[in-house]
């Protein structure tokens, strides 16, 4: 009799793990079938400029391993992010140079792209001299009383944005450039959010699947979670963190 109940008890209880399991499942196959798992709409950080700045702040996520992981958008209008090779080592020089100090020669170094800087047009110094508008004081600075091969480095903005591009290029990453501007931004509402998230919780004491949740409800529980960024050629991106 005991081992009789004792086998019905088992039977129950495997019958309902088996149950359990199977809601799971559908309750994946559903998420799957909404897109709640990682489209290409959505990302973990937008990037608004793919100027010299924000190529460089995407070269450290790619290069870091706590951030190479992640999901990248680069938005930015300007065509030359889209294709291989955006700087012609013939042109004339361009007037727009930035004067690179070590320390930047030391990130560019470590996200793979000083690399590129040196097969294109540079120019190290290790002497300046700054003097004032009058002409009747100045201050000069060499490598030498510090200890240093040299103070710095000029180089031209688009070698330099040429640079992080083709270092951002051959980077293995999950990226995607938007060749648009940003039109409009609108940030999630956390009250009516904690309010969501606390039906939904209750919503899922009664039904585990939540087989009955429509595709447009569950996308938009989702997407309510990220900054919402409209682009200007119509297209929507979400990230949570811009």
């Amino acid at each position: 009799m005991c081992s009789s109940n004792y086998l019905r008890r088992r039977n129950s209880c495997d019958t309902a793990a088996v149950g359990v399991s199977s809601s799971i499942e559908r309750g994946t196959d559903y998420a799957e079938k909404v897109g709640m798992t990682n489209k290409v709409n959505q990302h973990d950080i937008a990037i608004v400029g793919g100027g010299m700045v924000g190529l460089a702040f995407a070269c450290a996520l790619s290069s870091m391993p706590l951030t190479k992981q992640l999901s990248i958008a680069i938005i930015d209008s300007n065509p030359a992010l889209s294709s291989r090779q955006c700087f012609n080592k013939n042109a004339i020089p361009d007037s727009r140079v930035s004067t690179v100090t070590p320390s930047t020669i030391s990130f560019f170094k470590e996200v793979g792209a000083w690399e590129h800087v040196e097969q294109q047009r540079h120019a190290f110094f290790n002497q300046m001299q700054v003097w004032d508008h009058t002409g009747l004081g100045y201050t000069r600075y060499n490598a030498r009383d510090v200890g240093k091969d040299c103070l710095g480095c000029v180089v031209e903005n688009k070698v330099l944005a040429n640079s992080l591009l083709l270092c951002l290029q051959n980077a293995d990453f999950q990226k995607t450039i938007y060749s648009a501007r940003l039109t409009s931004m609108a940030f999630p509402d956390h009250k009516s959010l904690s309010a969501r998230n606390a039906a939904g919780q209750e919503h899922g004491k009664d039904n585990i699947s939540g087989a009955s949740l429509t595709k447009e409800k569950e996308v938009k529980k989702c997407n309510n979670r990220f900054v919402k960024l409209d682009l200007s050629d119509s297209k929507t991106i979400h990230a949570k963190l811009v």
